[in-house]
């Protein structure tokens, strides 16, 4: 083998190394999200839908500290997030109300799933 493609095949393995890291990474972080649920990551966009996917009024910070009733937030969370209410244009409540129809967890992983389907299907598109 050239020396040249000697090198671009080690090239090639540690691009594939790296990347199977980076998945191995993200597996690990989406997993241990999935067991504790984190505020900032998912929890917002799922309560707002869950106001949408109730017909609540998502702009009305009552219908957030509603849909917000039995969890455990931080005072923080509470302040920016619920006290506050949506902060879209409405249009988007159509992207956020089918995750609110859902359980947190199943959301969640509805969530990583199509996540993960766009991302391999960007990666393999011409």
């Amino acid at each position: 083998m050239l020396p040249q493609c000697a090198a671009e095949a080690r090239l090639v393995v540690c691009e594939h190394r790296f990347l199977g890291y980076l998945v191995r990474m993200e597996l690990h972080a989406a997993a241990a999200n999935l067991r504790e649920v984190r505020e900032w990551d998912f929890l917002c966009f799922w309560l707002w839908g869950r106001a949408g996917a109730r017909g609540a009024n998502f702009y009305d910070p009552a219908a957030s500290a509603w849909m917000a009733e039995g969890l455990e937030l931080s005072p923080e969370f509470q302040r920016q997030i619920v006290d506050v209410g949506f902060w879209y244009p409405p249009p988007t409540m159509l992207l956020f109300a089918p995750f609110g129809a859902l359980p947190v967890r199943a959301a969640l992983l509805l969530w990583y799933a199509l996540q993960w389907f766009w991302l391999g299907t960007s990666a393999i598109a011409p």
